[in-house]
């Protein structure tokens, strides 16, 4: 990137996932470089991608909806997922479903490094996700109605090697939302209602919390409607 810049070629740069934006200082810092776009990682919270997106230099901006949630950061990643063989993993369908223990750390005030509580819901979320490793239907449809609103470019749908049905059912799927919020600009509750309903009939299966990208709007709307602590834990099962 940083040739590219000096030898003035006038070309597009989109920066993966694998570049690892975690925060408005990395968005930068590919903006100085030239980038026009970010993709960010899988792991990052609502709340954490409107505040990177607040801070940031304008920059066009990518995030994923659909399919394909890894447990673990592709900008760290190092292909383990190739070696798919029963004879190496005979108990898992690739290396990256290996169990493994997590711990957040963070840096308070002073620069000292202390572990993360275990009760934290970052910390909880992690947790889902390495005992539910899912590869197949992950959505993340409900948080469009945020992500309109916080004007991110486009989202991304993960699977170019899917068959095409499946590639015309997510796009059909997407699309159809995105018309519901330019077109109807619902409230937030129902257009959670409505992506909600898609999505059961489109994929013939109902939403559940460890199959979400974003599972704190399910945890809002549990919240919001006096759900009860049981109904939570249940839609997390």
């Amino acid at each position: 990137m940083a040739y590219l810049k000096e030898k003035n070629y006038r070309v597009p740069i989109h920066v993966s996932t694998g570049g690892t934006v975690f925060n408005w200082r990395s968005a930068a810092f590919y903006k100085g470089l030239g980038a026009e776009r970010i993709t960010f990682p899988r792991h990052l919270t609502i709340p954490e991608i409107e505040d990177i997106v607040s801070t940031m230099p304008p920059i066009e901006t990518t995030l994923f909806i659909l399919n394909s949630r890894c447990i673990n950061v592709d900008g760290f990643c190092t292909f383990h997922h190739g070696l798919a063989r029963k004879e190496v993993f005979p108990m898992f369908r690739n290396a990256c479903m290996l169990p493994f223990q997590v711990e957040a750390m963070e840096i308070d005030a002073d620069g000292n490094s202390h572990l993360v509580s275990q009760a934290s819901p970052v910390v909880q979320r992690q947790k889902i996700w390495e005992t539910v490793h899912v590869d197949d239907h992950p959505c993340g449809a409900c948080a469009l109605y945020e992500f309109e609103r916080m004007g991110i470019t486009s989202v991304k749908i993960v699977g170019r090697g899917n068959p095409l049905e499946r590639k015309l059912k997510d796009t059909m799927f997407l699309n159809t939302l995105r018309d519901c919020l330019i077109k109807e600009q619902p409230t937030k509750k129902i257009f959670r209602k409505k992506a909600r309903s898609l999505y059961a009939e489109t994929y013939n299966r109902s939403c559940r919390m460890h199959m979400c990208y974003y599972p704190s709007v399910m945890l809002d709307d549990a919240q919001n409607t006096g759900g009860t602590r049981k109904a939570v834990k249940k839609a997390a099962r």
